[in-house]
């Protein structure tokens, strides 16, 4: 049975007081004080409890009166111990009475009543008892202080700095990433996000005083914080835990390492001494408990380097970050949280291709970290790598059951949501992450897309116009805001919103968006010089492949549109750029099968499907599409509809622009079933709201017409181009689907 810290220095103060004044070793202690089975630290945990039994009883190490240390041998007790029950007065002649000398347990049959003793009497006893009960009562209560947890289990607890004062500069500003990945390892502790609180500190080298200022804003109870010291010729590691609102001491944990190779070692051990005073359970401590050099790495040079990447991609400068990550990992390739966030900035900064690679190699070296780094990494590959959007989201069920106090899963469950079409299961969680920690800016995001996608537009409006989101640098969130105002034809809104994120790294993306929406309006010209302005945005902020997936965008559009030379020259052109980025060479393979490139197109699909075998999107969605597209090429109506029915659960995923069931309505025309395509451009028109500007909602709405018009329905056919030309009435003249709209009006 593994024996509670805690309780160490008050059964170290029973073995003491059994033979007070005589000296008990150390190797009793031991056999006293801990199992045969149970393996610790022996030395540095006897000091340790002895130091906590001086503070208890306020005695001073260098002049003992209560606990005295006999140098190597062990320790005695010293203070007044007398016996509680008194005896009659001894003459000197007398000898003295075997139970004065030894203790001994009586049976309770064997005892007899006493008189009551004189008043004298009872005064020596009421003494006696005094001399042993207000120190062991002092010490009493110390453990019992001991064992009751710093907070209680629904307050928030900050993660502060761990400053280096040992005199060993490699160590500056290096162990307060492990000391959090420790942390964070806990699923009892409630802990603010780590991006949040750093966005509440003024500086890296923040001060206490300001750190506390920071937990306060946080709304946290207790911050956490931590010391390096030399102690002799080694180290002293402490762990503080301050209250918020005052600035009091809660609590401290300190572990000694004799060399520099124990320091993390020493860390972790602390740290866990601070997670059982904080409350988490023995039990919880022992499943949720990996050494740091295993959940790390052993290299400060790594550690060093790490942090500095995690610096810069708190900052959103992700370009800046890889080349920190990569410094890390060239100290460490064994090195996994490197991999994980190295591969995490390429996919932030729109580079899925190198965001796989990293991935994948993170999931190689997964057992070299926490459990919780274990889910991060395992979701990540699954998203990032495979594809499988459905096990990437029973790991974030997983992680979220295991620690129900964590914001990642929760909100990376709506964005996976949100990307698989489905706003109405993203809602919750989105709501749920921000319950969670209101401070991080992220899940507002996330709960903008799913309300744009649910159509609830009075709650996006609120969130769009709340003060508090005014200087909201996250250009995510200006871009739902944007796509919101364009629904609801707010012109201002929309320039206003444009506006925030000009001269952002990712400015990129909103410039993509304004481009569709001169297409959807049928200003092609606007929308291919802004297409070529968010591209080269994009270039000069050192993200290629996103540059390529706003190229291969523009090309399937031209496709669908009818500009089939601009669209295989745009399609090769995002080939170029990203020639190893499956969502490109995809979207490049379907621009060409609408256009007739059919060979080319086919190469491209078997390259992709080899590479990706098990990728959603990419397998349910994005193939079928183009092998629609190729049977329709063929004149192959019925194939075309067979191709596409595994879409069907995935028509409205963010990637495709709401084209699945436009496509499938085109094959169902084709074929001349005049109800089922009607049925098909009547779904992409009532779910508008999944892809507000995609011109897909009008080209299916053209094709509506188109198809009423041949079953016979013309004055619904003229209702839906009447919209169309209202919608085009600023349209190029020679915009092609305005052209085609002319055509269908005078059949």
């Amino acid at each position: 049975m593994r024996v509670r810290l805690q309780e160490i220095p008050f059964r170290m103060l029973l073995v003491l007081l059994e033979q007070p004044g005589q000296i008990v070793t150390r190797e009793e202690l031991r056999n006293r004080l801990w199992d045969e089975k149970t393996f610790v630290e022996f030395d540095n945990n006897l000091r340790v409890a002895a130091a906590k039994l001086r503070e208890a009883l306020r005695d001073d190490a260098a002049s003992p009166q209560f606990i005295e240390t006999i140098a190597r041998r062990g320790y005695r007790f010293i203070g007044d111990a007398s016996p509680i029950f008194d005896t009659p007065a001894l003459s000197p002649a007398e000898p003295l009475p075997p139970v004065a000398r030894n203790l001994q347990i009586v049976p309770s049959s064997q005892i007899a009543l006493e008189a009551t003793p004189p008043r004298r009497g009872r005064r020596r006893l009421l003494l006696a008892l005094c001399g042993v009960a207000l120190p062991l009562a002092t010490a009493l209560f110390y453990i019992w202080r001991q064992r009751q947890p710093l907070i209680h289990s629904h307050d928030s607890v900050a993660i502060g700095g761990f400053l280096n004062r040992s005199g060993n500069h490699n160590y500056d500003d290096v162990l307060s990433l492990p000391f959090r990945i420790k942390m964070e390892e806990s699923p009892y502790l409630r802990l603010v996000s780590r991006d949040s609180f750093a966005h509440l500190l003024k500086n890296a080298d923040a001060s206490l005083a300001e750190e506390m200022q920071a937990c306060r804003q946080s709304n946290a109870h207790a911050l956490l914080t931590g010391e390096l010291t030399s102690h002799g010729q080694g180290y002293e590691l402490e762990i503080d835990a301050w209250r918020c609102s005052n600035g009091r001491r809660l609590g401290t944990e300190s572990v000694k390492t004799d060399s520099q190779a124990g320091i993390l070692d020493a860390l972790g051990q602390a740290s866990e001494k601070m997670r059982l005073r904080l409350g988490e359970s023995e039990e919880s401590l022992q499943k949720f408990s990996v050494p740091l050099v295993q959940a790390t790495t052993s290299s400060v040079a790594a550690l060093n380097a790490f942090r500095l990447g995690e610096e810069k991609h708190a900052t959103g400068l992700y370009t800046e970050s890889q080349t920190f990550y990569k410094l890390a990992i060239d100290f460490d390739p064994q090195f996994a949280l490197a991999y994980l966030q190295l591969g995490r900035s390429y996919s932030n900064a729109g580079e899925s291709s190198l965001s796989r690679i990293y991935a994948q190699k993170a999931f190689d070296l997964r057992e070299r970290t926490t459990d919780r780094e274990k889910l991060y990494i395992s979701s990540a590959y699954y998203s990032f790598y495979t594809g499988e959007v459905h096990r990437a989201i029973e790991v974030y069920q997983l992680w979220m059951s295991l620690y129900p106090r964590d914001i990642v899963p929760v909100n990376n469950l709506a964005v996976e949501y949100n990307i698989l079409g489905q706003p109405q299961k993203a809602v919750p969680y989105a709501r749920k992450a921000i319950e969670l920690d209101p401070s991080i800016l992220l899940p507002y995001s996330v709960l903008a897309e799913a309300d744009l996608r649910s159509g609830n537009y009075t709650e996006l409006n609120r969130l769009c116009s709340d003060p508090a989101h005014a200087n909201d640098n996250a250009v995510a969130f200006h871009v739902v805001c944007y796509k919101s105002a364009f629904v609801q034809n707010n012109e201002a809104v929309m320039q206003h919103q444009a506006q925030f994120v000009q001269g952002a790294a990712q400015q990129s993306a909103m410039l993509n968006e304004i481009a569709a929406v001169s297409f959807y309006r049928g200003r092609q010209a606007e929308a291919d010089r802004g297409f070529n302005t968010a591209r080269q945005n994009a270039i000069a902020n050192n993200l290629p492949e996103f540059a390529a997936e706003i190229i291969v965008e523009q090309a399937g559009l031209d496709a669908d549109a009818g500009h089939p030379t601009q669209a295989a020259q745009l399609a090769e052109e995002a080939l170029h750029y990203a020639p190893h980025n499956i969502e490109v060479e995809a979207g490049a393979a379907l621009a060409l099968a609408r256009i007739g490139q059919i060979p080319r197109a086919e190469a491209i699909s078997r390259k992709v499907t080899a590479e990706s075998p098990l990728d959603t999107q990419l397998q349910f969605v994005e193939l079928p599409s183009v092998n629609a597209a190729i049977a329709m090429q063929h004149n192959q109506p019925d194939e075309a509809i067979k191709a596409l029915e595994p879409a069907r659960p995935y028509d409205q995923v963010v990637v495709m622009g709401l084209s699945p069931a436009y496509y499938r309505g085109l094959a169902y025309l084709q074929g001349r079933h005049w109800q089922q395509a009607s049925a098909e451009f009547r779904s992409v028109l009532d779910h508008r709201a999944a892809s507000p500007n995609s011109p897909y909602i009008l080209l299916s709405q053209l094709e509506l017409g188109h198809t009423l018009q041949l079953s016979g329905n013309s004055q619904e056919a003229a209702a839906q181009f009447q919209q169309l030309e209202e919608v085009w009435k600023n349209a190029d003249a020679d915009f092609p689907p305005m052209k085609l709209l002319h055509l269908y009006e005078h059949l």
